[in-house]
């Protein structure tokens, strides 16, 4: 017996990836922006995320990115 709401489509897999690859992205601009306004306006850098993270996020960032190319592929 096959349930129809027992897998999401690969279309839906798709959409949520795409959704939090872009709320990935717009929290690291968003992030890296106001660390360069409030460093340029106060002339000094100030911590308002911690700098080892965003290496991660980059990292993340960057894993999502080709997850999301090799499932298109497929």
């Amino acid at each position: 017996m096959e349930n129809k709401h027992q897998m999401m489509t690969i279309k839906e897999t798709n959409k949520i990836m795409q959704f939090l690859q872009g709320l990935v992205e717009g929290f690291l601009v968003t992030a890296f922006l106001i660390h360069l306004v409030v460093g340029l306006v106060l002339g000094k850098t100030v911590n308002v995320f911690s700098s080892d993270l965003y290496p991660t996020l980059f990292i993340a960032l960057y894993f999502l990115m080709k997850v999301n190319k090799t499932k298109k592929e497929d």
